[in-house]
């Protein structure tokens, strides 16, 4: 499969995928920030950052388009990934522009913004191996931090909805399983057991 919407051969789609996640996280990061400071302008600046979110998002969505038109053969497994892949992320946009919607300039985010809006992801090492914990919205998750496809950084990656994209070529697993949500993996991540016990994370290595 060989999507149209291509530069110099690169295609465009998984170029543009990072910019709505780091405008999204900067919003989330300010919004944090602005009460611990006392800079309340700094809410006004997420805002901003949510709209640009939402904008690249969609800019990013059309080449996204082209390839499933044109390039994944219909009623093939490839398809029923990519239709999930493009519903699940419309959600995603659906949330934060609905957080945007009721957020003011003024207001401080609730409860229920943070958990739509946040995910925290840290890079860990034991030993030689590298382990990303990440928080979601149903709890803590652990995998490896590189890539199946081509080694990229997961750690570097954006984690929404249960999935986390690696940076590089927009492959997507689920951070509970490890399972492939979207290609061009095709092989799982390592995940491992982590949990909270006494204001710790205990982290368990899986082979």
């Amino acid at each position: 499969m060989r999507s149209r919407a291509r530069i110099h051969g690169h295609p465009i789609h998984p170029t543009l995928i990072p910019f709505p996640f780091a405008y999204l996280s900067g919003a989330a990061g300010l919004d944090t920030a602005a009460p611990v400071a006392d800079r309340p302008e700094w809410r006004a600046t997420a805002g901003h950052l949510r709209t640009l979110c939402i904008a690249t998002a969609l800019l990013a969505a059309i080449p996204g388009a082209v390839a499933y038109l044109f390039a994944v053969p219909p009623h093939s497994s490839a398809a029923r990934r990519a239709t999930l892949h493009g519903l699940t992320n419309l959600a995603a946009v659906t949330i934060v522009a609905a957080v945007a919607r009721r957020r003011r300039r003024d207001a401080r985010p609730d409860a229920g913004d943070a958990s739509l809006a946040v995910n925290q992801m840290a890079l860990v090492h034991v030993g030689e191996r590298r382990v990303v914990i990440a928080r979601t919205e149903t709890g803590w998750a652990a995998f490896d931090d590189r890539c199946t496809h081509r080694g990229g950084p997961l750690s570097d990656g954006a984690l929404t909805c249960g999935r986390v994209q690696c940076p590089w070529h927009g492959s997507q697993f689920d951070v509970a399983t490890g399972a492939v949500a979207h290609g061009p993996a095709e092989s799982p991540v390592a995940v491992h057991a982590v949990e909270a016990r006494g204001g710790r994370l205990w982290l368990t290595l899986r082979s």
